[in-house]
């Protein structure tokens, strides 16, 4: 037979002292055979250990989780005592209550000063905008009209420009067949001299 706790009687024969605890070292394949023959024999070990951690549990819980029992004071001063430090407690109380209630009504002044500060900018922030958009049209259609005057502009200056390439082209073709009509009268000349 394997170890087992006395105690707990949670040592089931499976070659472990313990879940928690490492295993033992390792035997024949028979010896496990035995045990696990002996195991299935040995259930109520199992069964008696579930009882334990069910009534220890629950021992836990009560002790965790028992209603707090009301300290009543046994005599009058300390009841007395109870009663100014509760009274204490809910002037306290009172005083952070109204200095909440105050920062709210500063917070609530403070919101509605904004809002009417944003109501007396809007026309002013509107009439900015209008005067911005009227710029920007402005200045588009001023572009617009820029723009035709640069391709106007561009177009006539395309033009004197391929009049005045022709114009040098055609005489330096004119030159050059001046010079080839004369090069070919001298070319007869020296010829009819030979």
């Amino acid at each position: 037979m394997s170890p087992s706790l006395p105690l707990w009687g949670c040592a089931v024969n499976s070659g472990y002292v313990s879940k928690a605890i490492t295993p033992m070292p390792s035997r024949s394949n028979s010896t496990r055979r035995s045990r696990s023959a002996a195991s299935t024999a040995g259930n109520s070990d199992g069964a008696g250990c579930l009882v334990i951690v069910v009534v220890v549990a629950g021992i836990w819980y009560w002790f965790v989780h028992r209603p707090a029992r009301l300290d009543v004071p046994e005599t009058y001063a300390e009841q007395i005592a109870q009663l100014d430090a509760t009274q204490q407690q809910l002037n306290n109380l009172r005083r952070f209550i109204e200095s909440q209630r105050e920062a709210l009504v500063e917070q609530n002044d403070t919101l509605h000063r904004l809002r009417s500060q944003s109501e007396q900018l809007r026309p002013i922030v509107e009439a900015d905008d209008k005067v911005v958009q009227a710029v920007f049209s402005a200045q588009f259609r001023s572009q617009a009209s820029r723009i035709w005057l640069e391709r106007i502009i561009s177009f006539i200056i395309g033009i004197a420009s391929s009049m005045l390439g022709s114009m040098i082209l055609s005489r330096l073709r004119r030159m050059r067949s001046s010079a080839t009509s004369s090069g070919d009268d001298e070319t007869r000349i020296n010829n009819s001299n030979t």
